[in-house]
Formats: structure tokens, sequence, C-alpha cells
């Protein structure tokens, strides 16, 4: 699925929103019209305080907790302590 670009608010309010809906995360992600990979990415970066992702060829600039940082992926998995 390729959607619209939500920013950090709407993310926010659907990653929210689902327990109330009573939906799976499978009828609750085609009701929003994201696919579930997204939904659980955006999840765990919300519970590990990540604001920002963006993902560009090598490189990964992120928002944590107030702080910019700008790495590769294999870096920033293990200073998120994320197993390989």
């Amino acid at each position: 699925m390729r959607g619209k670009r939500r920013t950090q608010e709407e993310w926010t309010k659907i990653i929210e929103d689902h327990p109330k809906s009573g939906k799976s995360v499978a009828d609750y992600c085609k009701e929003v019209g994201i696919s579930e990979k997204t939904f659980y990415t955006h999840r765990g970066a919300m519970k590990r305080g990540i604001q920002k992702v963006m993902v560009e060829p090598k490189n990964i600039k992120a928002t944590i907790n107030g702080i910019e940082v700008e790495t590769d992926c294999v870096t920033l998995r293990k200073l998120l302590g994320i197993p390989q």
C-alpha cells in the first residue's frame, strides 16, 4: 500500500486509536489504509521514543528524544538495542 505522507501527529493518533477501535491490527490497518508492517514500524518507533525516522540510501536520519542522529542502519540498530 502506498499512501500519503503523514505527520507525526497523524501517526500518533493512528497508533493510539488502534486499541480503542476494538479491531485486529490487520482490520484496523485496512480501515486506515496502511500496511501492517508500517503500523508496527511506527508503533515500535513510538515505544522507543523515536519521533521521526527518515531513511535514505545507506544513511538514516532520526530524531530520538529530541536529539538528531544521522548514521548507518547497523549503528542505529546498535544504539537502539535492536537485534539484527
